[in-house]
């Protein structure tokens, strides 16, 4: 009787632990590590390229804004230019948030692109990237949202409102 208790008990462990293990395993494969957004004017002068990264650790959103001199090198008009990038604390409560708001498994399933129902062409487009531990997805729009992701754009829509570039005296020009 007690031997069979302890074959029992092992059994009842080890099965614990490869659960646990397997369920840890999947948990990571979908660990959002970074959620990035931005934005891209074709017909634009200045500061035409915008991007937001926002990292789970540290919890920190990292802002910047290039010009096309800053990706094309053979724009001397635009040297006036130099790219700006301005890290801001961002709080676990409020990553858990935005997380929160998003659904791994419906992004993954998307085109890379989308677009308006009239499939017009556009001189600006967005983009939204999702880093998770093992792979990463990037969606490029030129609608006002992704459907199915309203909450989660409005949301990264309040973000970059208040965290934004305003002028260059408030950072120092990235090494980019």
């Amino acid at each position: 009787m007690m031997k069979n208790l302890y074959y029992y008990s092992l059994t009842l462990a080890l099965l614990t632990i490869i659960n646990g293990r397997s369920l840890q395993e999947n948990n990571n494969n979908n660990y959002i590590r970074s959620i990035s957004r931005g934005s891209n004017a074709l017909l634009c002068y200045g500061y035409c390229l915008y991007s937001m990264n926002i990292t789970s650790s540290p919890p920190q959103i990292i802002v910047s804004k290039k010009s096309f001199t800053n990706v094309m090198k053979n724009l001397p008009f635009m040297d006036g230019y130099p790219p700006l990038e301005k890290i801001y604390p961002f709080s676990s409560n409020e990553w858990n948030e935005l997380v929160s708001l998003f659904d791994s498994d419906k992004f993954k399933s998307l085109d890379d692109h989308v677009t308006d129902s009239y499939g017009g062409v556009t001189d600006w487009s967005e983009w939204i990237q999702i880093d998770w531990t093992n792979t990463s997805k990037k969606i490029t729009f030129n609608i006002l949202t992704i459907p199915g992701f309203e909450s989660f754009i409005n949301k990264l829509n309040e973000i970059s409102n208040q965290h934004q570039l305003i002028t260059s005296t408030e950072v120092t020009p990235s090494d980019e």
